[in-house]
């Protein structure tokens, strides 16, 4: 596998799995979803998310050269790039703050720092 379709299979699963995550979690705090339902959602998300997670962190492994310290820094930017937008566009929160800019940002410089150096 070339290493850009490694980099976007990793990049692609992880951000699949922080998307899942974040709605097994924070679909309660959604307006006309019911605490019910919500856990019906994290419970129906579990195993494929498990899966996903899995693939995903295998994904990211081989990407950073069998890297355990590469995907765990790669998953967590990735998260940090999600969680913004998600909670922006469904529970619209302020996402676009001093702080999260700035988390954002190094964020990303962390993943430039993964793949560089």
């Amino acid at each position: 596998m070339s290493v850009i379709l490694s980099f976007c299979v990793a990049l692609f699963l992880s951000i699949l799995v922080h998307i899942l995550v974040w709605v097994s979690i924070n679909s309660q705090f959604i307006a006309g979803v019911t605490e019910k339902k919500a856990l019906y959602i994290a419970v129906a998300i579990s195993i494929p998310l498990s899966l996903i997670a899995f693939f995903s962190s295998k994904a990211s492994y081989e990407f950073f050269d069998n890297s355990a310290w590469g995907a765990r820094f790669f998953g967590f930017s990735t998260s940090y790039l999600v969680f913004p937008i998600m909670t922006w566009i469904l529970l619209s929160e302020p996402t676009f703050t001093t702080k999260n800019v700035v988390c954002f940002v190094l964020a990303i410089l962390i993943v430039i720092a993964q793949i560089k150096l």
